[in-house]
């Protein structure tokens, strides 16, 4: 049985290319959360596109941190869903989650 082909490392700048859109996607649904949207299916959304980025191949040299922080990403997620669905007070939950976003952003140059 053959392997697949390993995937091919991009260069930085194709890199921040591929996931600049959905970490976007991520502040403005955070914002929209953080303004009274109905947060439970732009959780469900905002949980899609962390798996999204954590399939995306990352250059070497940003590879380790780069999953690290989607790690932190997506557990702040659930963290989050877990205070919607206690009906609780969103705005620290959305900070960690923001932060988060902000680090993968400066990871990836955008």
């Amino acid at each position: 049985m053959t392997e697949p082909p390993a995937p091919v490392e991009p260069g930085t700048g194709e890199f921040g290319a591929a996931v600049a859109g959905r970490l976007a996607d991520a502040s403005v649904g955070l914002d929209l959360i953080a303004n009274g949207a109905d947060a439970l299916p732009i959780i469900d959304q905002l949980e899609l596109d962390a798996q999204q980025l954590a399939d995306t191949v990352a250059p070497a040299a940003l590879d380790a941190q780069w999953r690290e922080s989607v790690n932190a990403y997506a557990s702040s997620l659930r963290a989050l869903r877990d205070v919607v669905n206690a009906s609780e007070d969103v705005s620290s939950a959305v900070s960690t989650a923001a932060a988060n976003v902000q680090q993968l952003k400066a990871i990836a140059g955008v």
